[in-house]
């Protein structure tokens, strides 16, 4: 386990998580409970040291096992020694961006955690920063994650066993794209939630350039989600992760009706919507600028037209219609 956490956490990985390792360890700790506190005190040392990157992963693997796994690694990670050094993070001394990422993880699980008597430490460590003035991000209160239950002995959830198969194939890279896909389907998913904010408060499109870049965004990203739940319908990912897409789908076109959506394209910059047959694969990743904040500049990537020798458009370039050598993993259905 030890050397599993050393592996997502690398300083080498210059702050890009490995969804494949990453959800190594959450399959791990699903087989063996007891590794649980092992992998805690773990990642403890790696927040620990004096690297921003190495910070971040930890912080991001913390979360990504909570979220995934059951009782045992949340009564590990809701130890006293553990969020103490998480709540150390939140003073800034580790930079903004882990600052904020701290921030955003205490919140989230003093939230989900608040009626849990058996849990107190996530509420009272959450308590303990508001009461010191620390300031959380808004609006996430109503938006605590709902975990994964705990599987019940004996049975085999169909993602698991197709990555699983994936990984003992080679299949890595192919793995930890289909695990991105879900990753920016997340994204889409919260910048919905920020339009539909933003909305009631503005004046318009026209006058707000904020309210402007959030649903230029959305527009960009409308027809290739419709792409993505096609695939998804064809049978390409697994039933969650497709009930996943849906849900966003329904969601963002339901943001985009009203008062806002007649005006889109009268706002100065903004593109006009693309044909499904100029876009190129949704791909929200970028090393210099985060994906949550980029507005228009993301959409870009998705205007410019595609290479002549680019098949039919499909996320991240996998043609989920055809059959690799490899096992054709579906996106695993776990909460990155």
């Amino acid at each position: 386990m030890d050397l599993l956490v050393e592996s997502a956490t690398s300083d080498v990985r210059m702050g890009l998580v490995d969804f494949g390792v990453n959800l190594e360890i959450c399959d791990a700790l699903e087989r063996n409970p007891s590794d649980a506190v092992t992998m805690a005190f773990a990642v403890k040392k790696r927040l620990g040291k004096n690297d921003a990157h190495v910070t971040a992963l930890s912080l991001t693997l913390l979360e990504m096992c909570v979220k995934n796994c059951g009782e045992a690694v949340h009564a590990a990670v809701g130890q006293q020694q553990i969020l103490s050094e998480i709540a150390k993070l939140c003073e800034g001394g580790s930079g903004e961006e882990v600052k904020r990422q701290a921030l955003a993880l205490v919140q989230q699980w003093g939230v989900a955690f608040e009626s849990r008597d058996a849990l107190p430490a996530f509420a009272d460590t959450y308590t303990a920063l508001k009461v010191k003035g620390f300031e959380f991000p808004t609006g996430n209160e109503e938006n605590a994650p709902v975990f994964t239950p705990p599987r019940q002995d004996g049975t085999v959830v169909q993602d698991d066993a197709v990555y699983a198969a994936a990984l003992a194939d080679g299949s890595l890279d192919r793995a930890n794209a289909l695990a991105k896909v879900r990753a920016d389907v997340e994204i889409v998913a919260e910048k919905i939630r920020l339009c539909k904010e933003m909305v009631p408060n503005s004046p318009g499109i026209d006058h707000d350039d904020a309210l402007a870049e959030v649903v230029g965004f959305l527009e960009a990203c409308r027809p290739r989600l419709a792409i993505l739940v096609e695939s998804g319908l064809s049978g390409a990912f697994g039933d969650e992760t497709l009930t996943s897409c849906l849900k966003v789908n329904d969601d963002l076109h339901e943001a985009l009706q009203g008062e806002a959506k007649p005006r889109v394209y009268e706002a100065p910059g903004l593109p006009k919507p693309p044909s499904p047959q100029n876009l190129l694969p949704l791909d929200l990743d970028d090393d210099e600028d985060d994906a949550l904040s980029r507005g228009p500049k993301a959409a870009s990537l998705i205007l410019q037209p595609p290479p002549a020798t680019t098949a039919e458009p499909c996320l991240l370039d996998i043609d989920f219609t055809a059959t690799p050598p490899a096992v054709d993993a579906p996106l695993p259905d776990k909460l990155p």
